[in-house]
C-alpha cells in the first residue's frame, strides 16, 4: 500500500486528510491539504506543488539573490519577482505547509556568516527576512522537517559544529535545543520519514554516518548502518518508503553514487541507478513522485542540470528543464499546491 506518510522528506507536514492509511507525512516537502479528489483521484496529478531554488553562486565573489520556481506538473522553471534578504550561498531549506524557511549561510567575497532566516508564503510566493535566527551565525547547516518544526542540523562557524537548532512553525520560534549530533559536522545531507530526520556523511573530517532524529523527543545519535562509503557535499531526498543520498565528495573525487536508506529498518545500500554526473554542492527536493538534484559541481564546473528520480524504480535522467544560470551552493524547497 502506498505509504503518503513518507513520501516527501525535508518537508513538514501538518493537516492531511485522505484515504485511510495515509496518515500523516510528507516530510522534506510541506504538504497541507491533501484531499481525496486531488492528490489520489483517477486521473490527477500526482506531482502537484513546485520546487523553488535559491541563492547560490555563478562565479566569484558574487551571490545570487534570485529564486526560481519549477511547477512539477508542466516541469516549466521560472525565475519569480521574490528574491532573497541577502544574497548567500551554503545554506540549505525546509518547510511547513504553507511557508518554506531558508537559514544561515555563507556571504561571498565578504566571507561571512549569516545566522538569519528568510520565509516565503507558498499562497503568493512572497519572500522576507524574519526576526527569529539561528543560534549562531553558520554556513553549510543541513534541514528537514517533521510535521511541526524545522531542524537546523550541524554546520560550521570557525569550525564544525555538533548543534541541532529547531524552529516552532506556529510561532517561527528558533533555538538550539539539547540533543545534538554524536559528532560535530558540516556539509552532511539529509532526508526524513514521518517519523525521523536523518543526516548522513559530512566532514569532521569525512564520514560515513548516519545520524537520526527521533521526532518524538528529538533524542538524536548514529546507527548502525552507513553509508556505503565516506563523503560530504552529499543531497539527499526520499521517497514514501526511502530516503536517498546522493553525490558527494570523497576526499579525493567527486561521485554519483546514491544510497538508499530502507525506512522500516534504516538498512543502507548503494544502488545501481546513479546520477547523470559525478556531482557535488548542488541542492535536492522531491514531489510525491520523484526526487531533483539541480546544480552543483558536475563534475568539474558549475551545472545549470536538473537530474530527476523516478521514486517507482529509482531510474535517473537529466531534464530538459534547467536552471536560469549555472550555479552551486545553491538551496531548496518544495511546496505541496
Amino acid at each position: 500500500m502506498f505509504r503518503q506518510d513518507r513520501t516527501n522528506p525535508s518537508t513538514a507536514i501538518s493537516n492531511w486528510r485522505g484515504r485511510h492509511d495515509t496518515a500523516k507525512g510528507w516530510p522534506n516537502t510541506a504538504v497541507s491539504t491533501w484531499l481525496n479528489g486531488g492528490l489520489f483521484a483517477v486521473g490527477g496529478d500526482e506531482s502537484a506543488g513546485a520546487a523553488y531554488f535559491f541563492g547560490g553562486y555563478t562565479g566569484w565573489p558574487p551571490s545570487s539573490t534570485a529564486i526560481e520556481k519549477m511547477t512539477f506538473a508542466t516541469a516549466t522553471i521560472e525565475t519569480i519577482s521574490a528574491v532573497l534578504s541577502t544574497a548567500r550561498s551554503h545554506f540549505y531549506g525546509t518547510q511547513s505547509s504553507s511557508h518554506g524557511y531558508l537559514a544561515g549561510g555563507y556571504v561571498n567575497g565578504v566571507g561571512a556568516n549569516l545566522d538569519s532566516m528568510d520565509k516565503l508564503a507558498f499562497s503568493s510566493d512572497s519572500n522576507a527576512a524574519i526576526s527569529d535566527t539561528l543560534s549562531a551565525a553558520k554556513r553549510s547547516a543541513a534541514a528537514f522537517a517533521s510535521a511541526n518544526d524545522g531542524y537546523w542540523v550541524g554546520g560550521y562557524t570557525t569550525g564544525p559544529i555538533d548543534t541541532i537548532d529547531k524552529t516552532d512553525f506556529s510561532d517561527d520560534a528558533t533555538a538550539a535545543i539539547t540533543p545534538d549530533l554524536d559528532t560535530a559536522a558540516y556539509a552532511g545531507g539529509v532526508f526524513a520519514s514521518a517519523d525521523d530526520g536523518y543526516y548522513c556523511g559530512g566532514f569532521t573530517p569525512i564520514r560515513d554516518t548516519i545520524s537520526k532524529t527521533d521526532f518524538t523527543n528529538d533524542a538524536t545519535a548514529d546507527i548502525t548502518p552507513t553509508l556505503s562509503s565516506a563523503r560530504y557535499n552529499v543531497f539527499g531526498f526520499a521517497s514514501a518508503d526511502d530516503g536517498y543520498s546522493c553525490g558527494g565528495y570523497n576526499g579525493s573525487a567527486r561521485v554519483n553514487t546514491i544510497d538508499k536508506t530502507d525506512f522500516t529498518n534504516d538498512a543502507t545500500a548503494a544502488i545501481t541507478p546513479v546520477l547523470t554526473t559525478l556531482r557535488d554542492t548542488g541542492t535536492t527536493t522531491q514531489s510525491a513522485s520523484h526526487g531533483y538534484y539541480a546544480g552543483g559541481y558536475a563534475p568539474s564546473a558549475a551545472s545549470a542540470d536538473i537530474n530527476q528520480m523516478d521514486f517507482s524504480d529509482d531510474s535517473v535522467v537529466s531534464m530538459s528543464t534547467t536552471l536560469a544560470a549555472a550555479k552551486i551552493n545553491l538551496a531548496s524547497y518544495a511546496s505541496a499546491s
